[in-house]
């Protein structure tokens, strides 16, 4: 009667560093075997015979060996590295009639291109044990040391131990095999081995010809580089909303801190654009919105406009979510300031007076794209390089007038824009040089770090003590001026939340 095959196992690893891996059959669950990644053709069984049982209450033993294939009756340990030892096993025979019995010792490596199941390249024999007298059934000690091919070596390889024999119907039982080395399958992935940092770093998961290393989205074929401005905290932007005229220069009508991040794929095309805008203070009797334009990108290379709930009676939106009758990509964050920084006195006076409660800023997310869900650009694709930092081009939308707006100085409006306001009061707006006075004092200003801004009805020139030779010097001068320096700040001027 053909004997059924059962699997028994106990390896008793369980931290990876250990040098040893061993196989006895002392549990009777097949589960184990799978789970721990050795190989156990049904050539082999767990046998009950208590007279031949080697060590406690069972042993392995072979079907009857009738022939000297290597690959007939065997056992394949895990996957291993760093080969310093022995392999060994305790044995004995069982039956009459047999003319040769033997183990023979192979080894192989990991071959990921091999067309074997297990990705093994051909073995090769290290050692071979023949036993002397076919009716003794003592047990012997089988041990080998490991060959200089394997010893110390990070490449994974697996030992094979074969069980030969010709003639009669004797059968090998072992048991206690040991195998020097240090466990490196990952039972979790097929019992593959377990890869390295540098293997991981080297693979590109997602096929784009981004190694994971540097691929920031390495199971995503679209996306492959983060691009975040500022890249250590978010920005900041202040308005002083009386233009054209001057007013109380205390850049604190609407403060508003920002932070976004270009998401490129791995030729550095432009994917989506990630924005955190957050409205920070209201210093104004206004009521102001705020929006964007994205410099030298034409409205219809925008796919979508994903996470925006803005409404006004003035906002007109294309299909996209971009400003209508904008030949270029225009978004408008935010209508209105006081629907995310509300405070009691409505839209005025909100984190500016030092004396009054602090409100806890609302942070609007949303997402700018330039490809479609299956990664495709309708309209063309946008590179990094047709797009720089500096082509952020924000502006405030001031007290519900879409034709008034403010920018950063030297900026250009949006064709929204009311011409007939550009050099009129203190403004002295020219041609590709807006939104400066005379003497080169801007509106708006835009600091790549998150800063303190002047209190309420506090000239800013007395809470930056270099911001007016900065500006006077049209930016030559003390670039750092915003910088946390004692020498730059009056804190006794500024809005500091504690």
């Amino acid at each position: 009667m053909k004997k059924i095959a059962i699997f028994v196992l106990t390896v008793f690893i369980v931290n990876f560093t250990k040098a040893q891996v061993l196989l006895n059959g002392e549990k009777n669950d097949i589960k184990e075997y799978n789970a721990l990644c050795w190989q156990i053709p049904e050539a082999i069984y767990n046998s009950k015979n208590e007279k031949l049982i080697i060590t406690d209450k069972y042993s392995f033993e072979t079907n009857t060996l009738k022939n000297n294939i290597l690959t007939s009756a065997y056992i394949k340990s895990p996957w291993q590295t760093n080969g310093v030892g022995n392999v060994k096993l305790a044995a004995r025979l069982n039956g009459s009639g047999a003319k040769t019995r033997g183990v023979v010792f192979s080894y192989a490596f990991f071959d990921a291109n091999s067309k074997n199941e297990d990705l093994t390249s051909d073995f090769t024999t290290f050692y071979e044990y023949s036993f002397t007298n076919m009716s003794s059934t003592n047990i012997v000690n089988i041990s080998s040391t490991l060959p200089m091919a394997i010893k110390s070596t990070s490449q994974p390889y697996k030992i094979r131990i074969s069980f030969i024999g010709v003639d009669g119907e004797g059968t090998i039982i072992f048991d206690d095999v040991e195998v020097s080395g240090t466990y490196a399958s990952d039972p979790s992935n097929s019992c593959f081995p377990v890869k390295t940092n540098e293997e991981r770093d080297r693979e590109d998961i997602d096929k784009d010809k981004v190694a994971n290393k540097y691929d920031s989205y390495p199971n995503d074929p679209i996306k492959a580089f983060n691009n975040v401005y500022p890249e250590k905290e978010n920005g900041t932007i202040m308005f002083e909303d009386l233009w054209p005229s001057m007013g109380d220069y205390d850049f604190n009508d609407l403060v508003v801190g920002y932070r976004f991040n270009i998401v490129t794929d791995a030729e550095n095309n432009i994917v989506e654009i990630n924005y955190e805008i957050t409205p920070r203070a209201i210093g104004a009797g206004f009521n102001n919105g705020f929006g964007f334009m994205l410099n030298r990108i034409e409205y219809d290379k925008i796919y979508s406009v994903e996470g925006l709930k803005t409404e006004a009676k003035w906002l007109n939106l294309n299909k996209n979510g971009t400003e209508a009758d904008q030949k270029i990509a225009t978004i408008i964050a935010f209508t209105s300031a006081a629907d995310f920084l509300k405070g009691p006195g409505g839209s005025t006076g909100v984190n500016v007076d030092p004396k009054a409660s602090y409100v806890k800023p609302q942070t609007i997310y949303f997402t700018v794209k330039f490809r479609d869900e299956n990664g495709k650009a309708p309209n063309g694709l946008v590179s990094m390089k047709d797009f720089k930092i500096e082509d952020f081009n924000p502006f405030a939308i001031i007290n519900q007038n879409r034709e008034t707006e403010i920018h950063l100085p030297g900026y250009e409006p949006t064709a929204k824009a009311n011409q007939k306001m550009f050099g009129t009061f203190d403004d002295n707006s020219k041609e590709d040089n807006y939104y400066k006075t005379k003497n080169n004092l801007p509106w708006a200003l835009n600091i790549p770090a998150e800063i303190p801004y002047s209190s309420e009805k506090t000239d800013f020139i007395k809470s930056y003590v270099y911001f007016a030779e900065w500006a006077l010097s049209n930016g030559e001068k003390y670039q750092d001026w915003y910088e946390n320096n004692e020498k730059y700040r009056n804190n006794d001027a500024l809005y500091i939340v504690k």
